[in-house]
């Protein structure tokens, strides 16, 4: 079992929850940090001191601080450990259930559980502790039959998600082009992405680049 943990969440009513949790498990090292530039400074200090935490929770979505904060989401922290190579568990605490953006956590960021925020969730949030400390993932059923129900489980790549956010922002294909090709980023021709987008509007279903884009932001593809 965890004998130290890191709760990386803003709100003190679902804090309340997770101490509750946590006192149930006998977890004997339990930090808070309302935001993630906070939690990920004490995940630091903890490896500087040779005293790292076991596991971070942590919700994705944070209140907008007065301060600069660099790391303004759930999403940034858990991108920023994995870019550091910091070994530590993750558990996502979220009311976020959209089934691409939970597949995207799992694939991409390689999180080890994911728990929605519901009437049940302080039960989930243990099982999911006990699971993750065993070496196994976890995800809540409830989360997990809609993962399955979901039909199409296309995952963008860096490209393919860079090119919808340009084009949610506004800019034209000759633009992208442009960017492409000025950042080395590959396939960086016109037809190319012109190619691209087709091949995501058939995926979707969609008959325009917007209708595409209005699915891909319902689907929480373009969310991070």
């Amino acid at each position: 079992m965890f004998q130290k943990i890191l709760i990386a969440e803003d709100h003190d009513s679902a804090n309340i929850g997770v101490k509750n949790t946590m006192e149930e498990l006998n977890i004997p090292n339990l930090e808070y940090a309302k935001y993630c530039d906070a939690a990920f400074l004490k995940i630091k200090r903890a490896l500087h001191d040779n005293q790292p935490f076991d596991l971070l929770i942590t919700d994705l979505s944070f209140e907008p601080t007065p301060e600069n904060d660099n790391l303004k989401s759930g999403w940034e922290l858990i991108k920023k450990i994995k870019g550091e190579n910091i070994d530590i568990k993750i558990i996502v605490f979220s009311v976020e259930k959209k089934p691409l953006l939970i597949n995207k956590l799992f694939e991409e960021y390689e999180i080890n559980g994911f728990v929605g925020k519901s009437r049940n969730d302080s039960h989930e949030l243990k099982k999911a502790i006990e699971k993750v400390g065993k070496s196994e993932k976890y995800i809540s059923p409830e989360i997990e039959q809609t993962l399955h129900r979901q039909s199409n489980n296309y995952i963008l790549d860096e490209v393919d998600f860079l090119l919808m956010k340009m084009l949610c922002k506004g800019y034209s294909q000759d633009e992208i082009s442009i960017h492409f090709r000025e950042n080395n980023i590959v396939p960086s021709s016109k037809s190319s992405i012109e190619k691209k987008l087709k091949t995501l509007r058939e995926e979707f279903q969609a008959k325009t680049n917007v209708e595409l884009a209005i699915i891909l932001q319902g689907l929480g593809m373009l969310n991070e």
